[in-house]
């Protein structure tokens, strides 16, 4: 823009990008405080081998993300607060899904981001 009409710009922000953060919060949250309702009828191993895919496929994610972006350092450290825990295999699962709760967001996400969206349609 600055070269096409002349303007000097310091910085632009969509505020559709907003919206959709918080459609997107919103969304995940939900998602996750319905895993953890369902949890408990699962079997413990079911939602550890769960929890370890999440953290996999948030570390492939993680992998394009330089690391110089402030979202690197926040997405690292959660994976460094759950790993610890994880790799207890008698760890306390709420607590270990209060750890992976980034991971876990995007995973449910991911796997169910379309039936919440007809959901609400």
């Amino acid at each position: 823009m600055t070269d096409y009409f002349g303007f000097k710009i310091k910085y632009v922000m969509n505020v559709t990008d907003i919206d959709d953060k918080i459609i997107f919060r919103a969304r995940t949250k939900y998602l996750l405080d319905k895993y953890r309702s369902e949890m408990s009828g699962k079997p413990r191993d079911t939602v550890l081998k769960e929890i370890e895919e999440a953290v996999a496929v948030f570390k492939t994610k993680m992998a394009d993300i330089p690391t110089t972006d402030p979202k690197f350092k926040m997405m690292s450290t959660a994976v460094e607060k759950v790993q610890p825990v994880m790799e207890d295999k008698n760890c306390d699962l709420d607590q270990l899904l209060t750890l992976a709760a980034m991971p876990m967001e995007a995973w449910l996400d991911k796997k169910y981001k379309s039936v919440i969206l007809l959901f609400l349609v």
